[in-house]
């Protein structure tokens, strides 16, 4: 199964977009990076280059379903955590 990513998180629906040419830079590109392992900035537009990996290297390090869970809950957290100082704060000031 072939791996093409754009190196942002593997999210769907996204493509890579061009004129003709701009096509035809990036499949030389891909050419020379399935021979070499990488092709730097041949005239890639906005991209840097293009590179080969194993797709075990691949499956690994894609970023975990459960990421934007966890931030979500963590900013959740803190935000409590960050109101409960600020009632001890205002109850402290109101001792004097």
């Amino acid at each position: 199964m072939p791996h093409l990513k754009d190196g942002s998180d593997y999210q769907m629906n996204r493509y890579i977009v061009g004129d003709e040419s701009g096509l035809k830079n990036l499949i030389k590109a891909c050419e020379i990076a399935i021979e070499k392992g990488e092709c730097i900035n041949l005239d890639l537009d906005g991209f840097e280059g293009v590179a080969k990996y194993d797709a075990k290297f691949l499956k690994d390090n894609q970023e975990s379903q459960s990421t934007p869970f966890i931030l979500g809950a963590l900013s959740v957290i803190l935000m409590f955590i960050l109101f409960l100082v600020l009632l001890g704060f205002i109850n402290f000031l109101a001792w004097f």
